[in-house]
């Protein structure tokens, strides 16, 4: 079964593997981890920006836009740890067209309201 999973399973984690997808790995995760940092830094631009408009109500204003900072931020969050999920496990060897396509019915169903 694992031999099914892994393309490559006979030299993963020796130390040429290390050298250069164990690298890949640790720069996907580094890029990953500064792709987070920065949107959450946009996300809270925007919301100051829309703090700082006045407005007759601003207590519905607030509401709104603490909503729209934690929806903004968890998209993003799953967004990009979704893609570093998947980039990592192609460089582990794990092959991706079955995990896609399960990916892409479940979405057809979500969709269409099944």
């Amino acid at each position: 079964m694992a031999a099914v999973l892994f393309s490559n399973s006979t030299d993963l984690f020796s130390a040429d593997w290390l050298r250069t997808n164990g690298v890949r790995i640790l720069i996907i995760l580094a890029f990953a981890v500064g792709v987070s940092l920065l949107g959450r830094l946009a996300v809270r631009r925007v919301t100051r920006k829309l703090d700082a408009s006045p407005s007759a109500t601003a207590e519905l204003s607030l509401a709104r836009a603490a909503t729209l900072t934690n929806a903004l931020t968890s998209a993003i969050r799953l967004v990009v740890w979704t893609m570093a999920i998947l980039l990592v496990l192609g460089e582990v060897g794990i092959d991706l067209a079955p995990l896609l396509a399960g990916a892409g019915v479940a979405g057809v169903a979500v969709v269409f309201g099944v």
